[in-house]
């Protein structure tokens, strides 16, 4: 499986990225979609969304009750949780459409369709760098992870 993130280089310095740095990686990550979707969730609420499946109430209040500022706050279990929300939920795709309203990040929706693929709880991305078309950025660099 290999994903593709793209970022910048400071100064031109090629980026070496250690076991933490790939773990810290991972850890924002994982933040980033249950934050995101807790924001959904939030959202909903505010704007009186009501959930139209019944497994919806379920995976919401799963993922309203974590605080993802510990360190595992983590499981497979939230993967299935977070895909029903967001590929089945009228409400959750109606919250997104006025994400204007809430504090959500650019990239939530590229997480949520790649939870499952992205951001598997046992593995460490493994990063390889190369120098990305220099013509348009020159400290542009492609980082290519595989999991």
């Amino acid at each position: 499986m290999v994903c593709v993130v793209y970022g910048w280089c400071m100064a031109g310095v090629w980026l070496v990225c250690s076991d933490y740095e790939k773990a810290t990686y991972r850890l924002v990550a994982r933040r980033n979609v249950v934050e995101s979707m807790q924001a959904l969730v939030a959202g909903c609420d505010r704007f009186n969304l009501h959930f139209q499946h019944t497994d919806s109430a379920g995976a919401s209040k799963h993922l309203t009750g974590i605080d993802s500022a510990h360190a595992d706050f983590w499981s497979d279990e939230l993967i299935p949780a977070i895909k029903h929300l967001w590929s089945s939920e009228p409400a959750i795709k109606e919250m997104y459409r006025l994400r204007a309203q809430i504090q959500l990040i650019d990239s939530a929706s590229y997480f949520f369709e790649n939870v499952g693929r992205s951001i598997p709880y046992h593995t460490t991305p493994h990063f390889h760098y190369s120098q990305s078309n220099q013509s348009n950025q020159s400290n542009l660099i492609r980082h290519t992870i595989k999991f």
